[in-house]
């Protein structure tokens, strides 16, 4: 094991933002989804709760944005738990930079977008994606979400080297939906308030310097869980609803 320290031992704040974690004096940490992971597999029913956040949170504040385990033993640091998250965001920056005004395209955040990295086997994909994302975009318009594209048809308009994968295609299909969410719910011109919505979020975050206990993390919070029963769920959410509405929070 390397003796060196993570160029990121500090401590965070009482109350730390997605910002104070994965960026360092305004430099992005560098992260990476470890193959172990699973790649991509949010949905557009996941996408639409991103953006009806965005547009609730633009202006309120207070915004949690979950819990997040690293695995810190050396940069880049590994991604064990929150890369859907993560990567979402990542996939909105992407969509919001091919939008953004020239003044905009200076918020800090962009810089997260060279600083991620993917599972291994998308990120070839991904990169060729966004060489080819402007052209896509101004025509994504024209596609139909509840009938989207064979994947033959994105490999095509995309003029992607192999065919998609379930995760590539999930990529492709959560870029267009956060392109024509702008022409509905969301604002251009309000795209450094979005930002701001995840960059300020509240977070959880624990990191692990040790390869062995970051796999083992990953193995019980994906393999021993055990599914909240319906009854839970209505609860969490009533609670919920009392607490956002200034109720007794005793």
């Amino acid at each position: 094991m390397s003796s060196e320290k993570p160029n990121t031992m500090r401590i965070e704040g009482s109350n730390p933002t997605f910002e104070s974690i994965f960026f360092n004096d305004g430099e992005p940490i560098k992260l990476i989804v470890p193959d172990y992971q699973r790649a991509f597999s949010w949905e557009q029913d996941q996408i639409s709760l991103c953006t009806g956040d965005l547009v609730k949170e633009r202006s309120t504040g207070g915004y949690y944005f979950g819990h997040f385990i690293t695995e810190n033993q050396t940069s880049p640091w590994r991604i064990v738990d929150g890369q859907q998250r993560i990567s979402t965001f990542v996939l909105f920056l992407i969509v919001c930079q091919q939008l953004a005004s020239s003044e905009d395209k200076q918020n800090r955040a962009f810089t997260l977008i060279k600083s991620f990295e993917t599972v291994s086997y998308d990120r070839l994909a991904l990169s060729e994606i966004r060489e080819q994302l402007a052209s896509f975009l101004n025509s994504s318009q024209k596609i139909d979400l509840k009938k989207p594209p064979t994947d033959a048809e994105l490999q095509a308009r995309l003029k992607l080297s192999q065919p998609l994968t379930r995760s590539q295609r999930l990529i492709v299909l959560a870029l267009v939906q956060f392109h024509q969410a702008f022409t509905k719910e969301l604002k251009v011109n309000g795209i450094k308030e979005y930002i701001k919505v995840i960059m300020d979020a509240h977070c959880s975050h624990h990191p692990t310097f040790d390869k062995s206990v970051a796999v083992h993390i990953f193995e019980m919070h994906n393999t021993r869980g055990v599914a909240l029963s319906t009854i839970d769920v209505i609860k969490a959410k009533l609670m919920k609803f009392v607490y956002d509405h200034g109720g007794d929070t005793s």
